[in-house]
């Protein structure tokens, strides 16, 4: 019988060892690959997260936006303090005017953070959640400062893979000059029409002012809200003329023309380029009349272009009668005592408008700081008046773009 010998002796039981390392090589690339795999899982889905929280505190800074831009006094104090959106009765707004259940939204504290979308529900909601952190100001109360806005955005609360984000922002708030074309204390009744801006008050009495008119209600009891009072009387008044116009043909630069009157109801003439201030304390009834300007020549109206001012201190307690014959160019009724009564009828004896087919005729460009208003204006328009006395601190500032925005390392 032929025995048969193994040729490579040396090698025997080197096969399996080659398969069972070859099987490691393999068993940790593969676990290698799961692992890489189960990282870039976790990495993106550590960037959708982020990218959410951000999207979420980006969403809260828009709605603080939103909210300070309709009531804009506010975005002049802190969100907390003693003066500050956490105690309106202590700043210059009409409290029941303030949505409370958003504000309360903008002024969670701990544990609270709003939904971005207040529709979702649940615990994870879709759209994330926000909070915010806090609002400064630099000058509380005065315009002309920046606010400093910080919002916080989160998802996946209370989960492994929950993310917050904070962002920071920087809102300037400048002032507004406006004039108001009628500042009244009490009510205005039978809707006049009335252009450009009426300040009313917090109070529950009606405004009926018309869809051309913007509306700002402020709080008028608070010190130095209210109408201003009216310019002292000066030393010597001028008497006003029984004929002619009041002012200067050709008045000096910064010259003020002052006169006093016991009640005015007749019409006048004002020179061109003239500043004219004019007291009174008793009736005023210019019913048919016309306060108007006049060029060098005494009988040429003024064009459009032509300088001048007219304003009426009224001391007393009485009305100011008007009607649809009433031309009043370019003046301006400091009467915080009166109330205007405007009735129906009459016949308008020219306009503030210079000859000029294409021109609507103008009846009325004045500012009426006042009591009350009574009596629809039956199609003659209330214009503000050209250069007058802003109303200043009083109306609600502007706020501008976003000048600044830093995405922050949140603290939770």
């Amino acid at each position: 019988m032929t025995e048969h010998r193994n040729p490579f002796p040396d090698n025997d039981g080197f096969a399996l060892p080659v398969a069972i390392g070859v099987g490691l090589i393999m068993l940790l690339l593969g676990v290698t690959m799961v692992v890489r795999s189960q990282n870039d899982q976790v990495n993106a889905s550590a960037q959708k997260a982020t990218a959410k929280s951000l999207a979420a505190a980006e969403s809260g800074v828009s709605k603080v936006q939103t909210f300070l831009n309709r009531h804009r006094t506010l975005a002049m104090y802190p969100d907390r303090g003693s003066a500050s959106w956490n105690n309106l009765g202590s700043i210059n707004i009409c409290p029941g005017n303030v949505n409370t259940a958003e504000l309360a939204a903008l002024l969670s504290t701990g544990s609270d953070w709003p939904n971005v979308d207040p529709s979702e529900s649940g615990a994870q909601p879709l759209n994330g959640e926000f909070r915010v952190v806090d609002y400064v100001y630099d000058t509380p109360g005065t315009p002309g400062s920046n606010g400093t806005l910080t919002v916080q955005g989160r998802v996946n609360a209370g989960e492994p893979g929950e993310s917050i984000s904070q962002v920071q922002v920087v809102l300037p708030i400048r002032p507004v000059n406006q004039v108001a074309t009628v500042w009244v204390r009490g009510s205005i009744a039978d809707s006049p029409a009335i252009e450009g801006t009426v300040v009313g008050n917090c109070s529950s009495a009606p405004l009926n002012i018309g869809p051309s008119a913007n509306l700002i209600r402020i709080d008028q009891s608070l010190s130095g809200q209210g109408i201003p009072i009216i310019e002292p009387l000066p030393a010597s008044p001028l008497a006003v003329p029984a004929s002619g116009p009041l002012g200067a043909e050709n008045p000096p630069a910064n010259t003020v023309y002052r006169y006093q009157t016991a009640t005015l109801n007749r019409s006048l003439e004002i020179w061109s380029g003239s500043v004219v201030e004019l007291w009174t304390s008793g009736d005023i009834d210019l019913r048919g009349q016309a306060i108007k300007c006049v060029q060098t020549d005494g009988i040429t109206p003024c064009g459009a272009n032509d300088p001048f001012r007219v304003t009426i201190y009224a001391s007393g307690t009485s009305d100011i009668q008007l009607d649809e014959g009433s031309v009043l160019c370019n003046v301006h009724f400091h009467a915080p005592n009166y109330d205007v009564d405007f009735i129906s009828g009459g016949t308008p004896a020219g306009d503030c408008t210079p000859a000029n087919p294409s021109t609507p005729a103008v009846q009325i460009t004045g500012a009426f700081w006042i009591n009350s208003w009574d009596g629809d204006t039956n199609g003659v328009v209330v214009n503000p008046i050209n250069n007058g006395p802003p109303v200043g601190a009083v109306l609600p500032p502007q706020l501008e773009p976003i000048s600044q925005w830093e995405t922050q390392q949140a603290v939770p």
